[in-house]
């Protein structure tokens, strides 16, 4: 447990929303890079998991652990993508 984020270290969770159809955030794989979008719950689904990198200090996909979240425009866009790893969040 890590007691500064109030998370559980390299170990995967999903991410699901509080509406009537409980979506989960799942990556999609696209032309200019990975988007998060929302889509339905599939069990056991690697793009649809993520978890806290203990190095990194960074939310990262199971499906593809080299990249993690990023929100667009240094931090100033509503868009959140994810891409390679390079520096922690702080």
């Amino acid at each position: 447990m890590d007691k500064e984020f109030g998370m559980e270290l390299e170990r995967p969770f999903y991410l699901r929303t509080k509406l009537d159809t409980g979506r989960i955030w799942r990556v999609v794989t696209a032309q200019k890079g990975d988007n998060l979008t929302l889509n339905q719950f599939k069990r056991n689904s690697e793009n649809q998991q993520f978890f806290l990198d203990a190095e990194t200090k960074t939310l990262k996909s199971v499906a593809d652990k080299t990249k993690s979240w990023d929100i667009e425009n240094k931090g100033k866009s509503r868009n959140v993508r994810l891409d390679t790893t390079n520096a922690r969040w702080f």
